[in-house]
């Protein structure tokens, strides 16, 4: 308890406060633009947090992502396109309610149900965090090494479908990330003679690339957005979006839940919490027909859940180093640029800034709630800023954090080839997050297994005889045997259907 007020009291600081509102306002801007998001808000501005106290860093970096996945909202309803992947199901009722006269119910609706999603999830995470400083003891070297399995595992097998694209470039980074000397092996591995990979493949410029770059250049050479797609008159009232939610509080903390479940599983991120919410409520609604043409529960229930989902992607993240999504990749880069590690530390001797962090998702929903109501007629406008004069401001900026780093030209070089690299796996469908968390797993795996085979003299018996790291293995083992499996069964399912229509053809 003691720790909890002292988190808050560092919290509640007009310098500290100030910092979270520039930290959400900006996650709205570049979630409100299409394809920005708040990977990309956090990953600009991350280098620039190095001389910032790491707590007050950490609570802003974490403001952008929650009024990052909030903003991806906006252009969703007013020009039917979602400002971030995790806004998806959004479109499909907000855009017609937008297109019957009811643009500002919609926002004010959406505005809400995400400031309670974050809220209440914050709330429950931060009643949660002796529990969850109580599980991680059970961790030791051979159970962290079987999480990061775990992650790499379910990343890959979430990915867009493809479970063997994923897997592959899940090991491909995980593989890069082998580059130069480590913590275990001093010698320096597949560097070419080149002097500056002797510490590796950096982690920012990487990031940079990945998204940065890849993600402006795809901005430029994509589909230009129409004005005329845009609602041009806003109606409805602020009233009725907020009344709307709390008279159907049950929905509300439902997909509270929901989310928080499918943020606490590696991999999966804002879009599967999206979609499952927007289902879930469909389901369970009694006039089902209704959603698709306008239904304000088709905006209350993937709002709510995408918002829900930040704080759990975040106990994956403290608690293993295990990041819940892209964004939380980014933010788990954020801690080891500014010396913290996920793991025990965070729920000893870093539990102040623990506490701050989750505590911090609940003061941003607040601010969600006043200005995104509030501001809901003049948010319009952001979905309309022109990437002819957004994309070149993006790319300067962050070459200029890769630079700004260490002061190295060759972080530059790094972030412009990772970019080509993430085009090249785009134009070729395998999904680049499987990279990016096998980029970051694979120094915590090979950390940890040395360290295991140490303890054990080489005995990898190690891994079966402690129950919790057996489970672990069990899991992943399960997770990657299922999808083929499946496959495998429905390929059969369909040769045989084949057959019976041939041979009822050839019958006749």
């Amino acid at each position: 308890m003691s720790e909890f007020l002292i988190a808050i009291s560092d919290l509640f600081t007009l310098s500290t406060l100030l910092w979270v509102a520039a930290g959400f306002l900006l996650g709205v801007f570049v979630g409100a633009t299409p394809g920005i998001g708040p990977e990309l808000g956090i990953l600009i501005v991350m280098p620039f947090t190095l001389g910032m106290d790491p707590a007050v860093a950490m609570v802003f970096l974490v403001a952008i992502y929650v009024g990052g996945d909030y903003g991806g909202s906006i252009p969703a309803i007013l020009i039917n396109t979602p400002g971030t992947a995790a806004n998806a199901a959004t479109v499909l009722d907000g855009y017609p309610m937008a297109q019957k006269g009811r643009a500002i119910t919609a926002l004010s609706l959406s505005a809400t149900a995400g400031s309670m999603g974050s809220i209440i999830s914050g709330i429950l995470l931060l009643a949660a965090v002796p529990i969850l400083g109580s599980v991680i003891l059970w961790f030791g070297t051979p159970e962290y090494f079987m999480m990061a399995v775990l992650g790499l595992s379910t990343i890959s097998v979430a990915s867009s479908g493809n479970y063997r694209k994923g897997l592959i470039v899940a090991i491909l980074g995980a593989i890069l990330a082998t580059v130069g000397s480590s913590s275990v092996i001093t010698d320096r591995r597949f560097t070419f003679d080149f002097p500056e990979l002797s510490d590796g493949l950096a982690l920012i410029p990487a990031f940079v690339g990945l998204f940065a770059v890849a993600e402006m250049v795809k901005l430029m050479c994509g589909k230009k957005q129409d004005p005329e797609a845009s609602v041009s008159a806003a109606g409805g009232t602020r009233r009725e979006g907020i009344v709307y939610v709390f008279r159907h509080w049950m929905a509300t903390l439902r997909s509270s839940l929901l989310g928080i479940w499918v943020g606490i599983m590696p991999g999966q991120g804002g879009t599967v919490a999206n979609y499952l919410a927007y289902m879930a409520a469909k389901t369970s609604s009694k006039n089902p027909e209704n959603f698709g043409k306008g239904d304000p529960a088709g905006v209350l229930a993937p709002e709510t859940a995408n918002n829900a989902i930040v704080p759990g992607t975040l106990v994956p993240t403290l608690s293993f180093g295990i990041p819940g999504s892209a964004s939380a990749a980014i933010l788990l880069g954020a801690l080891l640029m500014h010396g913290l590690r996920p793991g025990p530390d965070m729920f000893s001797t870093n539990l102040t800034m623990t506490y701050m962090i989750f505590a911090v998702v609940v003061v941003a929903g607040i601010m969600l709630f006043i200005f995104g109501v509030g501001m809901a007629r003049q948010l319009g406008k952001i979905p309309m800023v022109a990437p002819g004069l957004l994309v070149p401001i993006v790319i300067v900026v962050a070459l200029i954090g890769a630079f700004a780093l260490e002061q190295n030209w060759f972080h530059v070089w790094q972030a412009l080839a990772f970019g080509a690299f993430s085009l090249i796996l785009a134009r070729f469908g395998y999904p680049v997050v499987p990279f990016i968390m096998g980029f970051i797993l694979g120094p915590i795996a090979e950390l940890n297994l040395s360290r295991s085979l140490l303890i054990s003299g080489g005995d990898l018996m190690i891994f079966l005889e402690r129950p919790v790291s057996a489970i672990l293995l069990a899991v992943s083992i399960l997770i990657l045997v299922v999808p083929p499996i499946r496959d495998a069964r429905k390929r059969a399912t369909q040769r045989k259907n084949s057959e019976a229509i041939q041979e009822a053809s050839h019958s006749r």
